[in-house]
């Protein structure tokens, strides 16, 4: 399925701004848009 950027959406206070090769962990809760941040962030990226 391929992700489809919704109409509604919240602006975001995080910015994560990562090196090149480096890697982090997201954590928060349930539905609150950590991946569709992170789909929205790096496009070009495989997110799971």
């Amino acid at each position: 399925m391929e992700y489809t950027p919704d109409e509604t959406k919240y602006n975001r206070i995080l910015k994560l701004d990562l090196p090149q090769g480096q890697s982090a962990f997201l954590w928060g809760a349930r539905n609150t848009g950590k991946s569709t941040y992170l789909k929205e962030r790096f496009p070009d990226q495989y997110i799971c």
